[in-house]
């Protein structure tokens, strides 16, 4: 691993969205919480809902899984349990119209994306993630105008850390020299792996400390997104 003074030069930052520029535990909750309220769930089901979907989306990363399946069915584990299945699409309806709304960033997000675009970086988005609900929550975040390019795994067809997806995103935004590109996210398995599969550098953004679970080291380490800037000058 790099110290933050030894700097390569890059042209193209492949930014992760949730948990490195978007705060999706925050709008997480609010989406649960009105969800489960509104359609009179209680809330000690919500550890079989977060179990569920975890499942889901592991299912997703692993090619298993499509993204429409994850969109639609999120709901119909508990709601089986609950023996009211036939609410489980009002129910999944309502949390997506919800978790769209939730584009709260990062702290620092909004200010490093805007010092890096004018560093002439160009900025990518990479992530795992269901492109309706996507497309509306950079609609509504300051910097997306900045943005080269948003690559959305349900879009693409791909996900990460599959090396189909980075060979899409290649594509999709003309990107031929890889020593130019670097990854920055917050997940070791799909970010941080799937950067050291497809020969690319990365950045592991850890605020909070937590050790390093994998064989494969990130080329850099931050522990806030204003230490990127001390990456690429």
């Amino acid at each position: 691993m790099l110290n933050l003074n030894q700097k390569k030069i890059y042209k193209n930052l492949l930014f992760d969205a949730d948990g490195t520029l978007l705060d999706f535990d925050k709008a997480e909750r609010r989406a649960i919480d009105q969800t489960f309220k509104k359609f009179n769930i209680p809330f000690e089901y919500e550890k079989y809902y977060k179990m569920h979907n975890h499942v889901l989306w592991t299912g997703l990363e692993d090619n298993i899984i499509e993204p429409d399946f994850i969109l639609y069915k999120r709901f119909d584990f508990i709601m089986n349990l609950l023996k009211r299945k036939n609410e489980s699409d009002k129910v999944v309806k309502f949390y997506n119209s919800i978790i769209s709304e939730g584009y709260d960033l990062l702290e620092d997000a909004n200010e490093v994306i805007h010092e890096l675009y004018k560093r002439n970086y160009n900025i990518i988005i990479i992530t795992n993630g269901l492109a309706k609900i996507q497309h509306k929550r950079f609609s509504n975040i300051a910097f997306t105008p900045l943005l080269s390019n948003l690559c959305i795994s349900g879009e693409l067809n791909a996900s990460k850390p599959h090396t189909k997806f980075f060979d899409k995103v290649f594509e999709v935004c003309d990107l031929t020299n890889k020593e130019e590109c670097i990854v920055i996210g917050d997940r070791l398995q799909s970010d941080i792996l799937g950067a050291h599969n497809y020969n690319l550098d990365s950045v592991w953004y850890n605020p909070q400390k937590e050790k390093l679970n994998i064989e494969k080291e990130p080329t850099y380490e931050v522990d806030s997104l204003k230490k990127l800037l001390n990456i690429f000058k």
